[in-house]
């Protein structure tokens, strides 16, 4: 007598609607998704070898014995860890159905699953009862990622994860109250290397029109006066005609150099250097964006997902606050004092550079 897992699942096409031995499903197991499985002594004449662990002797029990009842739903054991029949449940009818149907046409199909659930929980042994693998930095930052995770999902409604939940309404007045975000002028990206004379600049400008990328990137750190875009070849920012940056109030590019950009294609360098305050700026256009001027139609998906993150972070700052409502929290800022941040010479702001008044 050998013991045997049975594997039913009632969805699949007739050809497989029946029971590993042959006897079909009766009305009362048609359930729909389900798959029942269960554990059912069948004599196999050897052709299986998959068993159950045998109770320990009465006489001998062990220190870490499982209870009975334990021993009656237990497929698996060693030392604390069990592989249930549910568990043996939930893996294999979370299977597609064409591998639940291969495990059911080939019992040695179904027997080198069981034996790959059984090695993986002997390999999860050996890992928790291994102090060098279980406090490693990459283990426990996985762990600490899947914790986190379940505590999110705690709190969070399935219908937070989900954008086709957000009311057409949310969407509508995200979209009417962003409208620079999808109506938008013209804007253009330029560098530009900035000395003192016109004589100086008259000289340097036949280099610059030469220049590719790297090329003009080392004249700028070579010769340019505008300390705030040196370390960034010179990125004047995204701006439109007027010299106006996007989003931003407290900052702008001198108006001569924006409408000289917007004369130019992209990659290409000014005929003449332009005069902005007391000096002179070498100008190089990087991109043009065309005005933009997108519907409600066209963006509703991406505002979706936008509201759907936004839900996503409120909800999770409600955890925060309920978890340091629940914790003593105690903050050391002053152990960070003695820490710098530097930027090694050379190394370009991550931002792509810096944009101020000129």
């Amino acid at each position: 007598m050998y013991e045997r897992l049975r594997l039913v699942k009632t969805e699949f096409p007739s050809s497989h609607d029946q029971r590993l031995d042959g006897s079909p499903v009766g009305p009362s197991l048609r359930r729909p998704l389900a798959v029942l499985c269960s554990l059912t002594a069948i004599s196999l004449g050897g052709a299986w070898n998959v068993t159950l662990a045998q109770p320990e002797q009465a006489d001998s029990p062990a220190a870490d014995a499982p209870t009975d009842a334990e021993q009656g739903t237990t497929y698996f054991r060693v030392g604390n860890r069990r592989l249930t029949v549910e568990d043996i449940v939930n893996e294999l009818g979370s299977a597609e159905p064409a591998r639940i149907a291969q495990l059911i046409d080939q019992p040695k199909a179904l027997n080198q699953q069981l034996k790959n659930l059984r090695e993986r929980e002997l390999l999860i042994w050996g890992a928790e009862n291994s102090p060098e693998i279980r406090n490693h930095p990459t283990v426990r930052r996985k762990v600490y990622q899947v914790a986190i995770q379940r505590v999110l999902l705690k709190k969070l409604d399935p219908e937070h994860l989900d954008p086709s939940k957000i009311p057409a309404s949310a969407v509508k007045s995200y979209y009417e109250e962003h409208p620079e975000a999808y109506k938008r002028p013209a804007l253009a990206r330029a560098l530009h290397l900035q000395v003192k004379t016109r004589e100086e600049a008259m000289e340097l400008l036949p280099k610059a029109k030469a220049a590719g990328p790297t090329a003009f990137r080392e004249l700028v750190l070579k010769h340019t006066i505008d300390e705030e875009t040196k370390l960034s070849s010179g990125d004047l920012g995204e701006f439109d005609q007027q010299g106006r940056y996007r989003n931003r109030t407290d900052a702008s590019v001198e108006k001569a150099i924006a409408e000289a950009a917007f004369k130019l294609a992209p990659g290409q360098v000014a005929s003449q250097p332009v005069p902005v305050n007391d000096a002179w700026s070498i100008v190089k256009l990087v991109r043009l964006y065309p005005e933009k001027d997108e519907s409600l139609e066209d963006v509703e998906a991406s505002i979706r997902e936008i509201l759907v993150r936004q839900t996503r972070e409120e909800k999770v700052q409600e955890i925060m606050d309920d978890l340091r409502e629940r914790y003593e929290v105690t903050l050391y800022a002053d152990n960070l004092v003695p820490i710098q941040l530097e930027l090694a010479p050379g190394t370009p702001p991550a931002h792509g550079g810096t944009n101020s008044p000129h």
